[in-house]
């Protein structure tokens, strides 16, 4: 399973979860990716086979049913919320560490609907 953050996410998250052995990147460490349209960022991910975490429901679940729609391939896409995710340094070692084992089965690729 590879998995891309996407820019509200920390970079730390992608650092703990590589660190377990977890292909995953954040969308803030690399510079190409930054501040591309949501639609973009979502096709450039499907080009590295790559499901998408996120907490922007509101922009991205329409365009990933709008790829799909277009019959494009996309390889996942998973929103959280704010109060769901492990964003405080003091909880991310073990929000890693518990939830890490938990990605090939939460996050898995998506084809014909949107994961919600």
């Amino acid at each position: 399973m590879r998995l891309a953050l996407d820019e509200m996410l920390a970079r730390a998250i992608a650092e703990q979860l590589r660190s377990r052995d977890n292909d995953v990147i954040a969308v803030s460490e690399r510079p190409a990716l930054r501040g591309l349209a949501d639609p973009v960022l979502l096709e450039e991910m499907a080009a590295e086979r790559r499901a998408l975490l996120t907490e922007n429901a509101a922009h991205f679940v329409p365009a990933f049913e709008q790829m799909l729609a277009e019959g494009k391939t996309c390889h996942g896409l998973a929103v959280t919320s704010p109060a769901r995710a492990c964003r405080a340094a003091t909880r991310l070692s073990a929000c890693t560490s518990a939830r890490s084992g938990d990605f090939s089965t939460s996050v898995g690729p998506k084809t014909g609907s949107s994961i919600r």
